[in-house]
């Protein structure tokens, strides 16, 4: 999966786990990221001062409590442009939604930059304000059985432009979604979401195959273009980063 959208995906999670039980916000672990920072808007009633920076997650998430945070949510867009961008960093578009008292909604967005000497990226989040937010909160439906849908029929694509490592991934998502039993991927932990959801979000992981060399963006637009089906493999590529993302909007969210 996404790096970046595992990372807010996990912050969300455990952000919505703390406020419900009313507790501090489980430690999240940070893949590949030496530092991170959450640059927060300046306050009314701190004029003349530098807007507050929380320089790890507990610290954001503390701050965020005493504002008065009500809910959090996660979004992105369920479709893109350019599928082949992905691959880069800054381009899942995704962002922390944080709702405030008075009907005060921001967001938070990061931008990702790698540090050559270290070998690890610096995360730098910063908010902004959500002018004129909907009266209703982003709500996602469960469409657990479109992804399934999806996974069985880009499995079947790939075995037939003989693709058959991707044929493997689509099918052990597909295995995961129909059975409803989550397998840990790659020995990293899931969000803090409900046992329930796992099997959801386990499949739209695994199946999340979209980045640079050796992903579902590289070879196999070739191999489909070799036998004619070039239509075909952007029809269900396009169906694939749909559904995965709503299903991941989805199981962040909807609890």
């Amino acid at each position: 999966m996404n790096g970046e959208m595992y990372q807010i995906c996990c912050i969300v999670a455990a952000t919505k786990k703390a406020l419900s039980e009313n507790t501090m916000i489980q430690e999240i672990p940070l893949l590949y990221v030496q530092n991170i920072s959450f640059a927060f808007l300046p306050e009314k009633h701190c004029i003349g001062k530098n807007p507050y920076q929380a320089n790890s997650i507990a610290d954001w998430f503390t701050h965020c409590k005493n504002k008065h945070l009500k809910d959090i949510k996660f979004i992105c867009p369920v479709t893109v442009e350019h599928r082949e961008y992905l691959g880069f960093a800054n381009a899942t578009k995704s962002a922390i939604l944080c709702f405030y008292p008075d009907d005060v909604v921001t967001f938070f967005t990061a931008v990702w930059e790698f540090d050559q000497v270290q070998k690890a990226w610096n995360v730098f989040y910063t908010e902004q304000v959500w002018e004129n937010p909907p009266k209703e909160k982003p709500h996602f439906e469960n469409n657990s059985k479109e992804l399934q849908s999806v996974l069985e029929q880009i499995r079947d694509f790939a075995t037939q432009i003989e693709c058959h490592y991707f044929a493997n991934v689509f099918d052990k998502a597909y295995h995961m979604l129909s059975t409803s039993k989550y397998e840990p991927i790659n020995q990293i932990n899931p969000p803090a979401i409900p046992t329930a959801y796992l099997p959801i979000y386990g499949a739209a992981a695994m199946a999340y195959v979209f980045g640079a060399m050796g992903s579902w963006n590289d070879e196999p637009p070739y191999m489909a273009h070799q036998k004619g089906l070039d239509d075909v493999y952007e029809t269900l590529s396009n169906a694939l980063l749909k559904n995965i993302r709503l299903a991941l909007l989805y199981v962040i969210n909807e609890w």
